[in-house]
């Protein structure tokens, strides 16, 4: 086992310099650990799209919850003050499924972070960048047009999303929340990116949390998540989410570049799927090896690819 070890740190610390913790879980229990130093135990980074994977399972206790009746509602009925133009046709047809799916097309084609990010209320700027001339169908992946969901959760759970996530997500997980953090500023944006933070979850001026990316999660953290998805939702004897919504939220339901996508979850094969994140963080989750790995990293543009990571070093090398 020395060998191995000493292998895969040989790797880590060669071609993917920025992990700063790996965990390896096998039948719920943790069979491999690495980190980059000591410090970085329980340190809390930002985890970027991974963000969106965990705000998945928000919508799926919503639904449990019964505050949200189906996934085929439509978006504007939870807004009913926006005056939809006769001809914006396309607005009046999207239901919360486009939005899981990334299959609702927008007024844009490359990230309008500033536009959105300078407004007071980011949910429902996005709100009116819905649209266009794409049809509804057409895999568009967005981080920003994303928050739509959010204010959509937000009104329909009628309270707090820091709230909604603490009380039935991060408490029955025994994970620390992160402190609500708003994004007022470019130097506190750029602030969070880097990591300057402890422990937060960026959130727009009116206090609306982020759903597509500004969680901040330890790499413990990231395992738990992993792990209460391969446990059908349920941990330690409680459903925290619905297996349901677990089977259907990580079943393929869109596609792009011959990648499927579930419900803000990527699909890479039957049984087999994971959150990813830019930086190179990611929970991977393998159900008939009964496998979670989660990898939490420092930002780097362009890092190496992590499933090819997973799939070409760690599975073969341990035997997984």
């Amino acid at each position: 086992m020395s060998k191995l070890l000493d292998k895969t740190v040989d790797i880590l610390k060669g071609e993917y310099a920025n992990i700063s913790g790996l965990l390896i879980a096998k039948d719920g229990e943790i069979r491999y650990e690495f980190f980059a130093h000591p410090s970085e135990k329980d340190r809390k980074l930002h985890v970027a799209s991974v963000t969106k994977s965990i705000f998945s399972l928000l919508v799926g206790i919503a639904l449990d919850r019964k505050h949200i009746a189906s996934v085929h509602e439509k978006v504007i009925d939870f807004f009913p003050e926006l005056k939809i133009n006769s001809r914006n046709k396309t607005l009046a047809q999207l239901e919360i499924k486009h939005l899981l799916t990334m299959t609702a097309p927008y007024k844009f084609r490359s990230e309008p972070y500033s536009k959105v990010f300078s407004t007071q209320n980011w949910g429902l700027t996005a709100l009116h960048l819905l649209g266009g001339k794409r049809p509804i169908g057409e895999f568009q992946y967005t981080t920003v047009g994303i928050q739509v969901l959010a204010s959509l959760l937000e009104r329909a759970i009628g309270i707090n999303i820091h709230a909604f996530a603490t009380k039935y997500l991060f408490e029955p997980l025994n994970i620390t929340t992160p402190e609500t953090l708003t994004i007022d500023s470019r130097e506190t944006y750029f602030h969070f990116i880097k990591n300057q933070y402890a422990n937060c979850w960026a959130a727009d001026p009116q206090g609306t949390n982020t759903s597509g990316w500004g969680l901040m999660l330890s790499v413990y953290d990231m395992l738990k998540i992993g792990q209460l998805c391969l446990q059908q939702g349920c941990w330690e004897g409680t459903t925290i989410v619905s297996p349901q919504w677990i089977e259907v939220s990580t079943s393929p339901h869109s596609s792009w570049d011959n990648k499927n996508y579930g419900y803000l979850w990527w699909i890479l094969d039957k049984g087999k799927f994971a959150a990813i994140g830019d930086g190179g963080n990611i929970i991977y989750i393998h159900c008939k090896k009964r496998l979670v790995i989660a990898i939490a990293s420092h930002f780097v543009p362009k890092p190496k690819d992590r499933i090819d990571f997973i799939e070409r070093h760690l599975i073969p090398l341990y035997k997984l």
